[in-house]
């Protein structure tokens, strides 16, 4: 994961497509969240883990139901005005910091809800931000999960070359073709991995 946001924040940056005024109120909170969170996610059981994401994603995918907006295809947006209040800004962003380091897996898609929903960005502008977040927090959930024992190092070493890789591409894409791209294949990563988190294809005895 590491890897995948400094590829994709490399790339938007590369395009001047990063808006660096938005990282410095968005990042502090979700730091102090992701180091509470980590701490929580060495412990958690599997089973809670896999209950928690597939909710979370099932969630998120009513959300990019709704009906698009014509500003979502925005780099640049106008976030609204609980982005200007401090207090507000935290007690939306510290819960979303926790789920990274407890959960990590589909924060991207709790990063977009709270930055569209809640900030009010463009889905485009939330979609940049968002890996720069996760970059931001992702060596301290590292460093905490290393701690327990709980990193295998040569296996994410691996993961990392091919998410780098891709994220650099997916940037490029998301730039070029737009939001429609990036809700197109949200909704469907969501709904298909929701279902396999959520046992719907053992039910059905596949």
């Amino acid at each position: 994961i590491l890897f995948q946001a400094t590829s994709s924040v490399l790339s938007y940056r590369r395009r001047g497509a990063l808006e660096l005024g938005h990282l410095k109120h968005v990042v502090p909170p979700v730091i102090v969240g992701a180091t509470l969170g980590s701490v929580f996610g060495a412990l958690l059981p599997d089973h809670v883990f896999r209950w928690i994401f597939g909710g979370v994603m099932f969630a998120f995918a009513g959300l990019l139901l709704r009906r698009p907006r014509p500003r979502d295809e925005a780099v640049r947006s106008e976030p609204n005005a609980r982005y200007h209040r401090a207090l507000t800004r935290w007690l939306i962003l510290v819960p979303v910091g926790i789920y990274g380091g407890m959960v990590q897996a589909g924060m991207g898609y709790v990063v977009l809800g709270a930055m569209t929903v809640g900030l009010g960005f463009s889905l485009m502008e939330a979609n940049i931000l968002k890996v720069a977040v996760i970059g931001a927090y992702t060596p301290i959930a590292v460093g905490v999960f290393l701690a327990y024992g709980q990193l295998n190092v040569f296996a994410g070493l691996v993961l990392a070359v091919g998410q780098a890789i891709g994220a650099w591409f997916g940037a490029r894409l998301a730039l070029e073709r737009g939001v429609s791209l990036v809700r197109g294949v949200l909704l469907a990563v969501i709904v298909l991995s929701g279902l396999q988190l959520l046992g719907f294809w053992r039910w059905l005895g596949v």
